[in-house]
């Protein structure tokens, strides 16, 4: 099946630079002292604006920002006792798609996420030649 363009993208990114206000109004007290480990949220956009034929640097570096955006709002409006909570923002690339930003409730689950090897997630090697800036 042939890939169609992506119509609207300056409504789509307009729609992205609104989602941190959106996301950290729906992120109550609650969610901060659930007894959940993590919560996380991906990227609100479609698949064509962010990876294949028709993705551009400059949407993917808007929906990079986006994430981030969010990410620091959401740290901001951290409540003072949950100062154990982590608000981290995963970037994919090249298949930014599977990107999100989560709030990780629980320190051993986090370590398991990101620590460098083999663990029931998978395994990961750090990039340390690289910068998301760069790219």
């Amino acid at each position: 099946m042939p890939e169609k363009k992506l119509r609207g993208i300056p409504r789509r990114l307009r729609a992205i630079r609104r989602w941190p206000e959106r996301l950290s109004s729906y992120v109550s007290p609650d969610i901060w002292r659930s007894s959940e480990l993590y919560w996380n949220w991906k990227i609100p956009v479609s698949s064509s604006l962010v990876q294949g034929r028709y993705a551009t640097a400059a949407t993917r570096r808007a929906c990079a920002q986006g994430l981030l955006d969010v990410s620091a709002l959401l740290l901001a409006r951290k409540p003072v006792d949950c100062r154990s909570a982590r608000v981290t923002c995963v970037i994919c690339l090249p298949d930014m798609f599977g990107s999100e930003v989560c709030i990780y409730l629980n320190e051993d689950y986090f370590r398991a996420h990101v620590g460098e090897g083999t663990s029931i997630f998978g395994e990961r090697k750090f990039i340390r030649d690289r910068k998301l800036s760069s790219e």
